[in-house]
């Protein structure tokens, strides 16, 4: 495919015309590349689940810190290892997904479901 400038150096709109055609052909041939597969199985570690079910439950950051006897850095170490496992950002996000796919545990370990 070769590019096409304009006299003033920039991509003319025939480029994009094609770009676009092309793009479209492709996704007919492909139609679920780009799809997003949520996972359906996550695995927790033993001290991840106790953390996400103390989230659950509601706990705060120093709340969580006590009860399990870790500091704080060591705390956000395993948020961001749970958070990576069920690919959300958020508190809220892990919340959510965690519930979605049945890894929301009570205290006593079993299942919210």
């Amino acid at each position: 495919m070769c590019l096409c400038f304009s006299n003033s150096g920039r991509l003319s709109g025939s480029f994009f015309k094609r770009l676009i055609e092309r793009t479209q052909k492709t996704a007919l041939l492909y139609p679920d590349y780009l799809k997003y597969t949520p996972k359906t199985s996550i695995e927790l570690t033993a001290r991840e689940q106790q953390i996400l079910g103390l989230l659950l439950a509601g706990k705060s950051t120093e709340e969580i810190c006590e009860a399990l006897g870790i500091g704080y850095s060591g705390l956000k170490k395993h948020n961001r290892n749970i958070y990576a496992k069920l690919g959300v950002k958020t508190r809220a996000e892990a919340e959510r997904t965690a519930m979605r796919l049945g890894l929301a545990h009570r205290g006593d370990g079993r299942s919210w479901n």
